[in-house]
């Protein structure tokens, strides 16, 4: 090969370099402001987010049974389903208070404002939610048969 010929070479080489330079830094630009856009597009969902939270806990812990609820779910055999609803309801709180947490980390917040959902036992839970119905059950049939004892002395 001739002096002239690697030269060639080299420039060539050398150009292709600087090319491969410049299309590898503006792929890493591209990918810089893709990834800021991203962390913007996360902040912004996050505070609002974080703004909606105590609606979205709302429509998700739902409320507690009534004590008559709870003794009608008994005699028709859904106690369980109904406790594990609720316990279902308390899990989804304690995944938004989570959500909440990692939230505020990304706003730069306190994350420790949002409090922790107690753990309740399954079983223990089942078993506090039958006491109060057989409760329950036990005052309304002792009413009615007390009632209809008494309805003969009853004076009108």
């Amino acid at each position: 090969m001739t002096t002239n010929a690697l030269e060639k070479a080299r420039a060539a080489a050398e150009k292709a370099a600087q090319d491969l330079a410049a299309l590898e830094s503006a792929e890493a630009e591209k990918t810089a402001q893709k990834a800021a856009e991203r962390l913007d597009a996360e902040r912004e969902a996050a505070a609002r987010f974080l703004a909606d939270r105590l609606v979205l806990e709302s429509k998700v812990k739902g409320e507690k049974p009534s004590a008559a609820d709870i003794a009608t779910a008994l005699e028709n055999g859904t106690l369980g389903a109904l406790v594990a609803d609720f316990l279902a309801r308390r899990d989804a709180l304690q995944m938004l208070r989570d959500h909440a947490r990692q939230c505020a980390r990304l706003l730069d917040q306190d994350e420790n404002r949002f409090a922790e959902v107690r753990y309740v036992d399954p079983a223990e839970e089942l078993r506090r939610w039958q006491e109060d119905a057989i409760a329950e059950i036990r005052h309304a049939k002792a009413g009615a048969l007390a009632a209809d004892a008494l309805s003969a002395y009853q004076v009108a």
